[in-house]
């Protein structure tokens, strides 16, 4: 699944005929009705569609990872009737994870909006949270003294000065980049901001890293000693 938002690449799991156990050292391995119809050869192994493999994700994720992997199939211009169709098919009554799939489906067919990313469910979380001030999109972070620009943040929180970046560290490469960003950061530093990285790989759901988010605003409303109000 090394093309579907959220998910990494170097954990191997694989599915086998019901009743087949097979163990292999740091190999998962499940069991369920396989059918040709959801399966393809790549390399020479067999493996299960992207469909049937969303359809398999409740088994070992949480709900927010699958609706995560519904919005990357959907951007990849994947068709819902496809996926629905792998979830009807497997669907029994009192199953929760094709239930769950269903669901999703049959809500995105209803409202035809495809969700940007990851990202921006976080932020449709954020502007929802009663515990986090107002919350500004490409907010641009500028000298108090005499209003030269210092940078543009993904996200922020202006009244207690916390700039969000979307990418990570990792993402700038390269010396001279890496002396932008910190000379950046240094100057909003010395502005009183303080700044955080959210990967696009982040394991952790947006209802998690909101969480976090309210606990850091939290704590810089105890140490600047602000008031906020949404």
């Amino acid at each position: 699944m090394q093309s579907v938002d959220g998910f990494i690449d170097n954990l191997l799991e694989v599915t086998v005929p019901r009743g087949r156990r097979n163990r292999m050292d740091g190999v998962i391995t499940h069991q369920s009705s396989l059918t040709a119809q959801y399966c393809f050869v790549m390399d020479g192994i067999p493996c299960t569609s992207l469909a049937r493999t969303i359809v398999d994700l409740p088994q070992v994720v949480d709900d927010e990872q699958v609706i995560r992997a519904i919005d990357s199939f959907q951007r990849m211009g994947y068709s819902l009737t496809w996926l629905e169709q792998g979830a009807t098919d497997l669907h029994r009554p009192g199953q929760r994870g094709t239930g769950l799939v269903l669901g999703h489906v049959r809500e995105r067919q209803q409202s035809g909006v495809v969700r940007g990313s990851w990202m921006e469910r976080l932020v449709e979380l954020a502007i929802g949270s009663p515990k986090l001030p107002k919350l500004q999109l490409q907010h641009i972070i500028r000298e108090e003294e005499d209003g030269s620009f210092i940078a543009q943040v993904d996200l922020a929180f202006p009244v207690v000065r916390l700039g969000i970046e979307a990418h990570s560290r990792s993402f700038h490469t390269g010396t001279h980049q890496e002396l932008l960003d910190q000379r950046r950061q240094n100057r909003a530093i010395a502005e009183g901001w303080q700044f955080l990285y959210l990967g696009w790989a982040d394991r952790k759901s947006p209802a998690q890293a909101r969480a976090y988010l309210e606990r850091v605003v939290a704590r810089r409303v105890r140490d600047l000693g602000i008031p906020i109000e949404n």
